[in-house]
């Protein structure tokens, strides 16, 4: 007995949903890595567009008992 259209439909459709599938994750894998390279890039450019870290750097100390703020700079240690 030979198979009925209903049979070859189906293996069709498994066959062209495979295709698709496989084209789908091949377009995904080029996106992810185009991506992920352009990241990359951006990051190295801002990197190296930074200023030299500075030892001398303020920061703000908060006191417990007031909202204003204390400017600590390490020098006057």
């Amino acid at each position: 007995m030979s198979p009925g259209p209903q049979q070859y439909q189906q293996s069709f459709n498994d066959s062209y949903t495979a295709l698709i599938l496989q084209e789908v994750e091949e377009l995904y894998n080029k996106l992810t890595t185009e991506l992920t390279n352009i990241v990359i890039a951006a990051a190295a450019i801002m990197e190296s567009s930074l200023p030299p870290a500075n030892n001398n750097i303020q920061k703000l100390n908060y006191q417990n008992d007031t909202s204003q703020p204390e400017i600590y700079n390490k020098d006057q240690e």
